[in-house]
């Protein structure tokens, strides 16, 4: 279930990142790279709803057999039978910790610094036509498209040191170092002279040479909260609260990443009540509502995190404390009326009216 559910979560940005890396050289292995880096992320989603699915089709295989029927009419308590799968969910909370605090911000670290090496064109100049491209702290350079079958850059613009080039077309290669090569063709050249003059040169071909200069390696540039590990983040909480900003966006990030630990304590219970079937009932509408408990959830997280900047512990309380009565509520109503019971209410009120609306407006529409 969980590779499943990372698999279709990774096909989701696939198309993306094929546009991005379709010019550049050895895309399948650039393509590996950006989907490695991406799984810690898509891990801590999968993990809550293989949680989640495994628990609640466990139960609904003993539903079916009559076998969870049977522990309830043997009188074994419900707290005893939700033991198993709740120390289930605390480790998965414990797995959900380290991915947040630690796997998750150094994947996407890594991830930013891919991209951006593609965009300088670490990689061969192809990605992100029409943004400009910072070579070194003196050269800027863009190009409005790409001929991938000539190798063929179209209108081309250079600025280096205070020297402008511009040209219909350029030819661009690479050398072991990554310094640029290029070509131009059909262009102009603008230096600048003393007393605010300057020199207008045309050509028919020109080769330049444009050496790139590397990143300091200990130098890390800013990055968003959620790029940064527990250390640096707990930092960040402290340079925050000694500010007395108006803002707490890295308390915010630090409550958002424990947000999913938490909802990994209730799921547990939330697929014990919606996992079991009526007698004779086999519908799926349990199932369903729970996964579309987890992705609100999820969704409300990242909402959370930029609206509540302010109060972050006041917003995530309310929104975990909210989730966990309502779990807190559906597993009460199963443990008192019966197995299935919450499965049978979904049935009756909410799913079957439902279809029975949609019918009636299909059949409207035919007629009409």
């Amino acid at each position: 279930m969980l590779v499943c559910t990372v698999a279709i979560l990774l096909l989701e940005n696939l198309a993306r990142l094929m546009e991005l890396l379709q010019h550049v050289r050895d895309p399948l292995t650039l393509l590996a790279k950006s989907s490695f880096y991406l799984l810690p992320e898509y891990l801590g989603i999968g993990l809550l709803v293989a949680l989640f699915l495994s628990i609640a089709l466990a139960i609904r295989t003993l539903s079916l057999h009559g076998e969870w029927q049977i522990f309830a009419a043997a009188g074994i308590t419900p707290v005893r039978l939700c033991l198993i799968p709740f120390l289930l969910g605390m480790a998965c909370a414990t797995i959900e910790l380290g991915i947040h605090f630690q796997f998750r911000p150094a994947a996407e670290y890594r991830l930013d610094s891919l991209f951006s090496d593609v965009r300088r064109g670490l990689y061969g100049f192809g990605g992100n036509f029409g943004e400009i491209i910072q070579l070194d702290d003196t050269t800027v350079m863009t190009a409005d498209g790409f001929e991938r079958s000539t190798g063929r850059l179209a209108h081309i613009f250079i600025a280096q040191r205070g020297t402008v080039y511009t040209a219909r077309s350029a030819f661009i290669s690479l050398d072991g170092n990554g310094d640029i090569y290029l070509l131009l063709e059909q262009g102009q050249s603008i230096v600048p002279r003393r007393s605010d003059h300057f020199d207008a040169v045309s050509f028919g071909r020109l080769r330049i040479r444009l050496a790139r200069t590397e990143p300091d390696p200990g130098h890390r540039p800013d990055t968003a909260f959620d790029r940064l590990a527990y250390r640096e983040l707990m930092r960040h909480i402290g340079l925050e609260r000694e500010a007395d900003m108006g803002t707490r966006k890295a308390l915010a990030s630090f409550a958002s990443r424990c947000a999913y630990a938490a909802i990994a304590l209730l799921l547990p219970f939330l697929a014990l009540a919606l996992g079991a079937l009526p007698v004779r009932g086999r519908s799926p509408y349990g199932i369903g509502a729970g996964i579309l408990a987890i992705v609100g959830y999820i969704r409300l997280v990242a909402y959370v995190e930029t609206a509540a900047a302010t109060h972050p512990i006041a917003g995530f309380g309310f929104l975990v404390g909210g989730y966990g009565s309502a779990i807190a509520m559906i597993w009460r109503a199963e443990c008192r009326h019966g197995p299935g019971s919450v499965e049978t209410w979904l049935a009756t009120r909410l799913a079957r009216p439902i279809a029975a609306r949609i019918a009636r407006f299909q059949t409207h529409f035919r007629t009409a």
